[in-house]
């Protein structure tokens, strides 16, 4: 069933936990990360980003995203229909007509004036289609970006904006920048725990960890327990998908079928082992009390 962005992590922020955002590439990965997320009772924002090596089964990219949503409405979870990292107004425009309910605007490349300025567009925009708006504050780059060196303290979420950038745009979730790195780390000198308790006592709007792969799970334990409210995954999922797909190589149809399924068996055991670290196993009775009743 679907629920906004805003009504999943308004829940998960005052019951303390964090709810995984899982990007899905092609229609039989978002059908494991739902079967996984209903075996374990978990809510799930079910992401998708708008890439061009994604790899869906019927060459149709609108007519699988139609055949994903559809899943998620029929879900026995709450699920949110998530865009993930959109850089302009037009792509987003394009995924809301899509039908999805919640998106991600990346403008945190750019400066403050021009971040806020076209995060505010996005939220005028979502209005009209009853959809949840995500906005960055900081910058989290690629783990191949930093190969000797950790993200500049630039890069990292000035705490003194926060404030400021929450309010002229009203989002529904902040990601922030406290030192994890999309794609493969280059280094693991730890989260900025510091950074992140400042920036949760200077705000009410729920904060989002982007980069959470190759992440310690005790570490992204200690950011749940400090305010982080949802985890960004794929990395870790992809990879795991990749290596056992190369670790059987098919000689007859029977192992054809058996490697397809130790694929998603080995996602299904990554993708569980986040949502007992972000601590939202058994959650969706959460939300047995919504008039979306599941």
């Amino acid at each position: 069933m679907l629920f906004t962005l805003s009504e999943i992590l308004t829940v998960a922020q005052k019951n303390k936990y964090a709810v995984v955002a899982p990007d899905f590439f092609s229609l039989a990965f978002a059908q494991v990360l739902l079967n996984c997320a209903e075996e374990n009772r978990a809510p799930i924002i079910l992401s998708y980003c708008d890439n061009k090596t994604n790899t869906f089964e019927l060459n149709d990219e609108v007519k699988c995203i139609q055949l994903v949503r559809e899943l998620s409405v029929s879900a026995q979870i709450p699920v949110v229909f998530h865009l993930d990292h959109a850089p302009s107004i037009e792509v987003i425009h394009k995924y809301l007509d899509l039908g999805f309910n919640s998106v991600m605007i990346d403008a945190s490349s750019r400066p403050m004036d021009e971040n806020i300025e076209i995060t505010q567009k996005v939220v005028e925009l979502a209005k009209k289609y009853n959809a949840s708006v995500e906005a960055e504050l900081g910058h989290v780059g690629n783990g191949s970006d930093y190969l000797v060196k950790d993200p500049s303290e630039a890069d990292l979420t000035n705490v003194d904006q926060v404030c400021e950038f929450t309010s002229q745009t009203n989002v529904d979730a902040l990601a922030i920048s406290i030192g994890t790195q999309h794609g493969f780390y280059r280094n693991t000198s730890g989260l900025h725990f510091d950074l992140l308790e400042r920036i949760a006592q200077s705000t009410t709007v729920p904060l989002v960890l982007h980069g959470t792969s190759g992440t310690e799970h005790e570490q992204i334990k200690k950011a749940v327990s400090l305010g982080i409210c949802k985890l960004n995954v794929f990395t870790d999922l992809f990879t795991m998908y990749e290596k056992t797909a190369n670790a059987i190589l098919p000689t007859n149809l029977e192992q054809v079928f058996n490697q397809k399924l130790a694929c998603l068996n080995a996602v299904k055991d990554i993708y569980s082992s986040f949502l007992k670290t972000g601590g939202s196993l058994g959650k969706s009775s959460d939300f047995l009390c919504s008039d979306k009743s599941i």
